[in-house]
């Protein structure tokens, strides 16, 4: 090694300006990025006041913050509102569908019929004889003669409550 790079006074005096050099540079560019960042800002605020988003808490605004407060909040409570009556339609709807549920279901039992398939197959046969009456072929079609609902799955018919009866035995 040469006798400079062993001199503790000179490579002290070395490191010095090399940690200089590295601070100037950071500096720099933490100016730039300082210089970017006002930039942006100043970009956002000419823009929010050029489309009339002007910001509550600047000075001398204070009516029109307290003005443009008070429209959202109208708007708020239109909304509120119009929620309210949609949800009132949807439960008087609900009620409507229950109590109809319960008449059929209610009629249904009167006539003797109490698990559920039995309903289900009573339902089905006065739908057909309904169609059959009033002549609707779309009804019709999903039906058997005996009142049975048929799907269809291809090219293969099948009947469903025949599958299920021979289940249930």
């Amino acid at each position: 090694m040469s006798k400079a790079r062993n001199n503790p006074h000179k490579r002290k005096l070395r490191q010095k300006e090399v940690r200089k050099r590295v601070l100037e540079r950071r500096e720099e560019i933490r100016a730039e990025r300082k210089k970017l960042h006002e930039e942006l800002v100043k970009e956002r605020s000419m823009h929010e006041l050029e489309h009339g988003k002007i910001p509550e808490l600047l000075p001398g605004n204070s009516e029109l913050a307290e003005k443009r407060l008070a429209e959202r909040e109208q708007k708020n409570i239109d909304k509120l509102r119009k929620n309210l009556e949609v949800l009132k339609q949807l439960e008087e709807e609900y009620d409507r569908e229950q109590s109809s549920r319960q008449g059929v279901n209610s009629q249904l039992e009167s006539e003797g019929f109490k698990t559920i398939k039995e309903k289900m197959d009573a339902l089905q046969q006065k739908l057909h004889k309904y169609a059959l009456e009033n002549a609707d072929p779309s009804a019709i079609d999903g039906m058997q003669e005996d009142g049975h609902a048929v799907e269809h799955v291809g090219e293969h018919v099948e009947d469903k409550t025949q599958e299920e009866d021979s289940v249930v035995k």
